[in-house]
């Protein structure tokens, strides 16, 4: 399915602007005239080992995944791809598993991401990204929400790709996830593939392994 068909697009939910259209995954409780903006934020991260630059892009979801492989420019040629799902038992997603594979070339990863596109980018259970198999280095990352993480070390590199985008950064950048909203599995739904037969077949084709798990509480 699409990400940009015009088709599309006419099935999914829209914030009171019109203009910034939600993750199929993704179901607002509340915000009936919230407007999100499309921007990003940057911050300055220090108590990690690593210092590092981190941005946080929100742009509708039709925009998600062209974003993400122009931004994965930044990242080596090397990667471990990652992705995070609810921990056995959790339906609300309050603990989540991380996968992570050894490294693979970015084009693998590039290839993972195009193939399962609809569920990276739009169930709301499963989050996608990659990382320089060394400690410190660049990583990428969408979560749960279709927000988009990216940290590097130094800047510069980041920005004209997302000013290109016509993106503006923004001092406290606010997102929909703030409001009460529920996040759905697609496949069980009928709308998406069944993360867990997806997270399998990763398993065996790139060597996925788990990590930790992670408090969303």
């Amino acid at each position: 399915m699409s990400l940009d068909g015009g088709e599309q697009r006419k099935t999914l939910k829209r914030d009171a602007s019109g203009k910034f259209f939600y993750p199929i995954g993704i179901e607002m409780v509340e915000g009936e005239n919230y407007r999100q903006a499309q921007a990003y934020e940057v911050a300055y991260i220090t108590e990690d080992e690593y210092p590092h630059y981190q941005y946080t892009v929100v742009v509708s979801i039709e925009k998600v995944a062209a974003l993400y492989k122009r931004l994965a420019s930044v990242l080596p040629d090397w990667v471990s791809v990652i992705i995070e799902v609810p921990a056995p038992g959790e339906q609300g997603y309050s603990m989540a598993d991380v996968w992570m594979s050894p490294p693979v070339p970015k084009t693998k990863m590039l290839e993972v991401f195009d193939r399962h596109i609809h569920l990276f980018c739009h169930d709301g259970m499963v989050g996608f990204g990659s990382m320089t198999p060394e400690d410190g280095g660049e990583e990428l990352f969408l979560d749960d929400h279709k927000i988009i993480y990216c940290s590097v070390l130094e800047m510069g590199t980041v920005e004209p790709i997302l000013e290109s985008e016509g993106l503006k950064a923004q001092k406290k950048l606010r997102h929909f996830s703030d409001l009460s909203h529920v996040h759905y599995n697609l496949y069980r739904r009928g709308q998406g593939e069944d993360y867990l037969a997806v997270l399998e077949g990763l398993r065996k084709e790139i060597g996925l392994e788990w990590q930790d798990s992670k408090d969303y509480s």
